[in-house]
């Protein structure tokens, strides 16, 4: 994937985001959890009553609960804000309220663009994502990752990256393991992003390399 040659972003941008939620200086591991209206539409329920946003607000809680960790719940899909359409942002605050937890589980729900986004995801501790785009994203800046997955592209990229197991899959709406796994990603973060260290300049190369021969076999046939 081309996307893997993206580097925008700032560590120091994304602390500036989530201090606007109140957190200001970092004072606990933060953990990101990502949403996906499309997995959403797919799975049993809507809003509270929906199988994958349980799934999700329960793991939190017990994240919280039982690690020094904060969780942010931060979107990936920003439509206009005029649009009817619900985004990610909604499922977001949907998950905050569900979680009752102030100042340790919050929604970030500003329209962010992808430099932004990135910032944000440098400051995590690890993510857990139903969105593609995020965990490469986040995999580019090294944090260990758990897909939530409902198609083939996920398991796809966790190969290339070497993390073939951190699967969560939420194609039938079925998420009992998400509790599960998501504890052993925080057990064994150090691990994976030794992980990520090794696999990933290879893949921004590649991407890199892949961009660089297109604009070249277009500048000689012009």
């Amino acid at each position: 994937d081309i996307a893997f040659s993206y580097s925008g972003g700032s560590e120091k941008r994304g602390q500036e985001l989530i201090q606007e939620l109140g957190w200001k200086e970092p004072t606990a591991p933060l953990i990101i959890m990502t949403p996906n209206m499309r997995l959403y539409e797919r799975c049993e329920g809507r809003e509270r009553n929906n199988v994958m946003l349980r799934a999700m607000a329960n793991t939190a809680k017990e994240l919280v609960d039982n690690t020094r960790a904060r969780v942010l719940f931060l979107g990936n899909e920003y439509l206009p804000t005029n649009s009817p359409k619900g985004d990610d942002r909604f499922l977001c605050s949907l998950l905050e309220s569900m979680c009752a937890l102030p100042g340790q589980a919050l929604a970030l729900t500003s329209w962010l663009n992808t430099q932004d986004v990135r910032s944000i995801l440098m400051n995590a501790e690890m993510i857990i994502s139903s969105r593609f785009h995020s965990l490469l994203l986040g995999s580019t800046a090294i944090k260990p990752v758990l897909a939530i997955g409902w198609s083939h592209k996920y398991q796809f990229l966790l190969n290339d990256i070497g993390l073939s197991k951190n699967l969560v899959s939420g194609e039938k709406g079925i998420f009992s393991s998400l509790a599960q796994q998501s504890f052993a990603l925080w057990e064994n973060r150090s691990s994976c992003k030794k992980i990520l260290e090794n696999t990933i300049p290879q893949l921004r190369q590649n991407a890199r390399d892949f961009l660089d021969r297109i604009v070249r076999e277009a500048c000689e046939s012009t």
